[in-house]
């Protein structure tokens, strides 16, 4: 009877452990899946808030650079509103310039290095903006 009592508690003891370490293990979780989320939150405002000024600046660079002479300073540093600009002003942009690199922008970068002898790989590399920077004159 005592054997049977014993194993009892001891079971008991075991399956109460169990639990409890259970129970701590879903609050840990949760605790980490709270700050999981608080940082993202953080990074995605931290995000918009680059955007922000990546537009503030592009903006005041693509004056800088569509009254510029120096074609290898415009030509260097495009960003994608300058090659959506310099695509439109070739006769190979529709889109709005909007800064964003998206399917009509990769399109008319490709048909621009196909019109101009390039190789057709829709990015914006050092040879296509050498090429682009002269519709920003």
């Amino acid at each position: 009877m005592r054997i049977r009592v014993a194993a009892c508690l001891f079971f008991v003891v075991m399956f109460a452990g169990c639990a409890t370490t259970t129970k701590g293990r879903d609050e840990k979780m949760a605790e980490l899946q709270s700050r999981i989320t608080f940082l993202e939150t953080k990074i995605e405002r931290n995000n918009q808030k680059i955007s922000s000024l990546e537009e503030k600046w592009s903006a005041l660079y693509i004056d800088d650079a569509v009254f510029s002479n120096n074609k290898s300073e415009s030509s260097a540093h495009m960003t994608t509103k300058q090659i959506q600009v310099a695509l439109k002003r070739a006769g190979f942009y529709k889109g709005a310039i909007d800064g964003k690199m998206g399917r009509m922008t990769r399109e008319a970068i490709k048909s621009f290095q196909k019109a101009n002898g390039l190789t057709v790989d829709g990015i914006a590399g050092k040879v296509t903006t050498v090429h682009l920077s002269k519709y920003l004159q």
